[in-house]
C-alpha cells in the first residue's frame, strides 16, 4: 500500500492507494479486504525464485511487522513502523488455496 501523492493532494487528505493489490474495501472501520493483483512475482534469487506473491506471504509480512499472530511469543524487538499496525487483532487469509484475498 501507498498513499496517493500529487500537487493537488492536502495532507489532511490522503488517501490509500493499493500496490500489491488491484483494490480493497474497508466495510467499516476495522475490517479490509485486498484483492491481490494478479501476476506479483518475487524476484528470481533464491529461495523464493521468482514464485508468486500469496495471500500468506502477505499475512506473514503483516504479522511479522506488528509483532501479531505467530510472531506474538517470540520476543522480538519493537518494530519500526508498529505503530502502523496498532490495533490490529489478526490477518486472515480464507482464499489462501486461490492466491486470492487478504482479510
Amino acid at each position: 500500500m501507498g498513499l496517493e501523492r500529487g500537487p493537488n493532494i492536502p495532507y489532511s487528505q490522503l488517501k490509500v492507494e493499493p500496490e500489491l493489490a488491484d483494490k480493497y474495501e474497508s466495510p467499516d472501520a476495522q475490517t479490509w479486504t485486498f484483492h491481490l493483483r494478479p501476476g506479483v512475482a518475487f524476484a528470481n534469487l533464491p529461495p523464493v525464485n521468482g514464485r508468486a506473491l500469496t495471500s500468506e506471504d502477505v499475512k506473514w509480512s503483516f504479522e511479522y511487522a506488528s509483532r501479531t499472530g505467530q510472531f506474538a511469543s517470540k520476543k522480538l524487538p519493537q518494530a519500526q513502523f508498529d505503530w502502523y499496525f496498532e490495533g490490529l487483532q489478526s490477518v486472515q487469509t480464507p482464499a489462501a488455496d486461490r492466491g486470492g484475498q487478504v482479510h
